[in-house]
């Protein structure tokens, strides 16, 4: 029998030959990812064998659909149901798949933030296309259009400047797109739109507006910090010069070198992918920040049929210095971060309040490593560092062999909910029952992801080479060694310094805020708030799609949380949560009041699940079912 792969890490041409082989008999068996789930007709099909549950309905059709296309044709299908909430629900309840109801596909014409993106989107393309007709070049990264040069003011302004002056080609152009209905609301014929595109001063409803300004002000402003910075670098060159501080002097400088190149790639980031990350422009759903683990450059011939290719927010975890894959029948090493020539790393402050929750990030420009002050509640708070693998990771294949098991990955993934990119929404007081939830729903939610490393002790990262490696013992953040290694692929020795790292990555997504004005410890919110998410399957929601955190805890105990879609931009599975709050609550209660676990643990069969191994050890059901317990008395 040959056993053969088809997944998104084959490139394009090996994945067909391997389809084409597997429909004229030479393949027997293909392990599939979900590119075989729609739109291919591998003829006579007998078994299929899903190792988990499908998200939905729909998931399930199209995977067991794969057998028994041919009336002649025998089909047997199998779904093992693993150890989780979202598994053992479905097993418990098999008929709500096999037999469940598939909704009708709707796509609204009329939603006004979507609408308004593409408006935004005619318009920059109407400006680019009129500035390279004058004879100027098209603005590829966001220093070409945030940053005015001697000659020139910055694009952007001239671009505001443009829109102001209402012209008619645009003005055509933008009646022409927008559906009939909501012209009026976007103010179409008043050109009101640009207004709130600029607009971010506050008011109500205001974070859904300002896009453009707030996008100027953050690319501003991380620039100015890197050149005060410099500044402040170069002075402290210059006295060390003047005391006869060579050594001291040597170091600044080589910091100085660092930030340029920080500042370099600050500048040099692709406008249009910028853009589309701060919702000025659509994103149409498809990943954005997007890295590859290169594994060719080792020069393994066996490396040029596949394509490692990951969304950011994974690939801090999945392609982490030291962790393995298979892809191929081999497995695959990363062994480090990839630097371009003349560019660097950027690096993040970050610090995660323990008393009240809090999460903060800022760039990293200080030498110290200062204790800082809470903002919500004045606790001490030691800042930690994260560096975001913008260029992707390097790798090679590994001596190992792919067993039964899939690889260890190195670390895991911690969200943080840290602010809004704009004002807080108005809140909502919904009633469900006598009680009421108080709920923010927005469209500007900041979520950070952090990988930091095996027992959290980090990576050792060399910023000039890229050369990274798992932090074996305990070291403090701001430690630095000058330990001999090698430049990733290569037996070229480099000098630089190890710095001790996280890996993360932000982005802005839909989220939804809420209190349920009951004072919980941490034990209770936790194990509450992963209820709501278990729960989150009864909505047509894939538990996977969606994910949440605590934020900072309020002086009468009440500890609000934050639900998120995982997808950068936001897939609306959030609108759809905040709409039906009272069905989620009721479901949640159900998961926790249900399972047969102790009431003072819980397992993979309730709340338990492989994303939050992290905090296992504080969730509890019974805590889960007695907050959770009056929303579904009174709405049940």
């Amino acid at each position: 029998m040959r056993v053969e792969e088809h997944t998104g890490q084959l490139e394009t041409k090996l994945a067909r030959e391997f389809q084409q082989k597997f429909l004229d008999g030479e393949i027997n068996t293909l392990s599939c990812t979900t590119t075989f789930e729609l739109g291919v007709d591998v003829g006579d099909v007998q078994s299929v064998l899903m190792r988990n549950v499908p998200p939905s309905p729909a998931n399930y059709i199209q995977r067991a659909g794969r057998a028994g296309r041919r009336a002649t044709t025998a089909a047997l299908v199998v779904t093992f149901a693993r150890r989780r909430s979202h598994d053992l629900y479905h097993f418990r309840e098999p008929m709500r798949l096999i037999e469940g109801h598939v909704g009708v596909p709707i796509l609204s014409l009329r939603n006004p933030l979507i609408v308004r993106r593409h408006i935004h989107a005619a318009a920059f393309a109407a400006y680019e296309r009129r500035h390279v007709e004058q004879g100027g070049e098209a603005h590829r990264d966001v220093a070409s259009f945030f940053v005015a040069t001697d000659d020139a003011p910055a694009a952007v302004d001239d671009f505001v400047q443009w829109l102001k002056s209402h012209p008619s080609d645009l003005a055509a152009a933008v009646a022409r797109i927008t559906p009939i209905g909501i012209a009026e609301e976007l103010g179409v014929d008043d050109w009101k739109w640009v207004d709130d595109l600029m607009d971010d001063q506050g008011g109500e409803n205001r974070e859904h507006y300002g896009w453009l300004t707030r996008a100027v002000k953050e690319v501003r402003s991380e620039l100015a910090e890197i050149d005060s910075e410099i500044q402040e670098t170069e002075e402290r060159i210059r006295n060390s010069r003047l005391q006869n501080r060579s050594q001291n002097a040597q170091t600044q400088a080589g910091r100085q070198t660092v930030l340029y190149r920080v500042r370099r790639t600050l500048e040099s980031r692709r406008l249009i992918d910028y853009l589309a990350t701060r919702v000025v422009l659509p994103k149409y759903g498809f990943p954005v920040d997007v890295v590859t683990l290169d594994v060719w450059r080792a020069g393994d011939k066996g490396a040029s049929g596949i394509d490692l290719s990951r969304d950011l927010r994974m690939g801090i975890t999945e392609y982490a210095p030291g962790a393995k894959l298979v892809a191929n029948k081999s497995i695959w090493e990363s062994t480090g971060l990839r630097i371009l020539p003349g560019k660097a790393l950027i690096s993040y402050r970050y610090t995660e309040c323990s008393n009240c929750g809090s999460f903060r990030t800022q760039i990293d420009t200080a030498d110290e490593e200062n204790v800082e002050l809470c903002d919500s509640c004045g606790a001490e708070l030691t800042p930690q560092k994260f560096i975001v693998p913008s260029f992707g990771f390097v790798g090679c294949r590994s001596k190992d062999q792919p067993g039964e098991t899939r690889p260890v990955r190195v670390g895991h993934s911690q969200f943080h909910f840290s602010d809004y990119a704009g004002d807080r929404s108005e809140v909502e007081y919904i009633t469900i029952g006598q009680s009421k939830v108080q709920a923010w729903f927005s469209r500007q939610g900041r979520i950070t992801a952090i990988n930091p490393g095996p027992a959290e002790r980090g990576f050792r990262v060399c910023l000039s080479c890229g050369h990274t490696e798992p932090t074996v013992t305990k070291t403090k953040t701001k430690a630095q060694t000058s330990a001999q290694h090698y430049r990733p692929n290569t037996k070229r020795e480099c000098n630089g310094w190890l710095s001790v790292r996280h890996l993360g990555h932000h982005y802005l997504t839909d989220v939804v805020e809420l209190n349920l004005m009951e004072p919980m410890n941490r034990t209770q919110a936790l194990s509450t708030l992963h209820a709501l998410l278990a729960a989150t399957p009864s909505l047509g929601i894939p538990i996977d799609d969606i994910n949440g955190v605590l934020v900072s805890a309020r002086p009468n105990g009440h500890k609000p949380m934050v639900i998120f879609d995982t997808v950068p931009g936001g897939a609306g599975h959030v609108k759809h949560v905040s709409k039906n709050l009272q069905r989620l609550l009721r479901a949640a209660y159900g998961v926790v009041n249900n399972c047969n676990c102790a009431e003072s643990t819980s397992c993979y069969g309730c709340i338990r699940t492989y994303r939050n191994q992290n905090v296992h050890e504080h969730l509890e059901r019974g805590e889960a079912a007695a907050i959770l317990k009056r929303f579904a008395n009174e709405t049940g």
